[in-house]
């Protein structure tokens, strides 16, 4: 199988299409509650900094009649291995907001503690092809863009 897309910067990598986890203090502190899930899933990167969008854990049938939301195939995630494996912090993803962050300040909020990236799967190629296909569709549909969202340290950091 092929190795999976990872952005490499200074020998430490933060995966791309793979439900990554940050610390719940970090959601907390972000100013105007844009971000409110701690997983996330990065989608792609521009030199120092990171494009993302936010999961949603637990799928709930109301979602279904929003086009914003990508339900999941939980059970088809992708471990490092090859072998299907079941994807546990998200059942589907919010692409009406992507966000920006730099890469170095994204890596030292993920949530080490309560999780082994290294073991999370990435998302099934089925997943990995329906988001890419979604996200080049609105964002080629200028009447309906997804909204940009600038995450910077403070100043008090």
């Amino acid at each position: 199988m092929e190795k999976m897309l990872t952005i490499q910067t200074n020998s430490a990598a933060i995966p791309v299409l793979k439900p990554i986890v940050l610390n719940q203090d970090f959601i907390n502190r972000i100013k105007g509650g844009s971000l409110k899930s701690s997983s996330i899933v990065i989608i792609a990167d521009d030199d120092e900094y990171v494009f993302f969008v936010q999961c949603i854990k637990k799928w709930d049938e109301s979602l279904h009649q929003n086009s914003n939301i990508v339900r999941l195939q939980c059970d088809n995630g992708i471990a490092d291995n090859g072998d299907l494996a079941t994807i546990d912090v998200a059942s589907a993803i919010d692409i009406s907001v992507i966000f920006k962050m730099n890469y170095h300040d994204l890596k030292a909020k993920l949530d080490y503690q309560n999780y082994d990236f290294n073991s999370m799967p990435y998302l099934g190629i089925e997943d990995q092809l329906l988001i890419v296909n979604k996200l080049s569709a609105k964002l080629n549909d200028t009447t309906n863009l997804p909204k940009l969202v600038v995450l910077r340290k403070s100043k008090q950091e």
